[in-house]
């Protein structure tokens, strides 16, 4: 892959995965995407099938919101869908890629196992003191694939065996492409997000600017009652801002336009963490160029 392919790629990443989180951090949406997910519930998550008693009826009532963005643990580390039961015994992890590469079964078991750390500061628990064997999470983890490529592929795998120590991860890969999806349900919230990509990108085919086959993807989605409650209000065009940011990235790179591109998203109101993660710097870089533009 040649430099600028894989500029493109990482830019248009960005904007799609916080569109993408900003519409499946909302339980009702996570429910829908999470049942494209477990597809026929043949949740696999090494090379026996595990089938989890009570946790194939969850509803958004069930789950609390439950994501990196609050841990001090490691704060440039953040996942982009995660939620925990109720009940704590579950934790799904959702991640949105539009490229599939070798080592994200290892990225998304290690968000996991941070998600878990979390998990025990949260609950006061000392590992060196209980008494008994911590019974953590259990793990449910999906790839939401959004890209160009065909996927050959139904799991994405991370294997480590060694003297009697055996991690044996694989993670189920979903093909979320609209055209693959096969649904025209106006109040699946998956469904809804990946029309309102296509659409996207179809009309930058059709020689729209970025701009313009934004609002047109969007104006056509709420025509026909797609995404309600979400795509309508009007907090949506943080997104728009977020696309057409991509442009300037794309234009002069990543490192050359960070500072000049968090100037800008400080002056349009957008939050620090939101900013650290598109421009891919440390909050706290954020935080002392937000102190300078004061």
């Amino acid at each position: 892959m040649d430099d600028n392919r894989e500029q493109d790629q990482q830019v248009r990443r960005q904007s799609r995965d916080a569109l993408f989180t900003g519409c499946f951090k909302i339980p009702k949406h996570f429910i829908h995407l999470l049942n494209w997910c477990r597809g026929n519930n043949d949740i696999a998550l090494n090379e026996q099938d595990f089938v989890f008693v009570d946790f194939n009826d969850l509803t958004d009532k069930d789950l609390e919101a439950f994501g990196l963005e609050s841990t001090v643990i490691r704060r440039m580390r953040k996942n982009d869908v995660s939620f925990l039961t109720k009940d704590g015994k579950l934790i799904i992890l959702v991640e949105h890629q539009t490229t599939l590469t070798p080592n994200l079964a290892l990225k998304i078991f290690l968000y996991y196992m941070e998600l878990v750390q979390l998990w025990i500061i949260n609950h006061n628990i000392s590992i060196h003191t209980e008494s008994k064997q911590i019974e953590v999470p259990l793990p449910e983890l999906y790839i939401a694939y959004n890209g160009k490529d065909e996927i050959k592929e139904k799991y994405t795998h991370f294997n480590l065996e060694n003297q009697g120590v055996k991690i044996d991860v694989n993670v189920k890969i979903v093909d979320i492409r609209y055209d693959e999806l096969g649904s025209e349900t106006t109040d699946d919230a998956l469904v809804g997000y990946s029309l309102f990509i296509k659409l996207y990108e179809d009309y930058q085919q059709q020689g729209f600017p970025r701009d313009e086959a934004f609002t047109k993807a969007r104006m056509e989605c709420m025509e026909k009652g797609y995404l309600k409650g979400f795509i309508e209000k009007e907090g949506f065009e943080l997104y728009k801002k977020l696309f057409d940011y991509d442009e300037q990235l794309r234009a002069e790179g990543m490192e050359k336009k960070a500072i000049e591109t968090a100037h800008k998203m400080l002056d349009d109101g957008l939050n620090i963490e939101t900013i650290a993660k598109y421009v891919k710097m440390p909050i706290e870089w954020v935080e002392n160029l937000a102190a300078l533009n004061a």
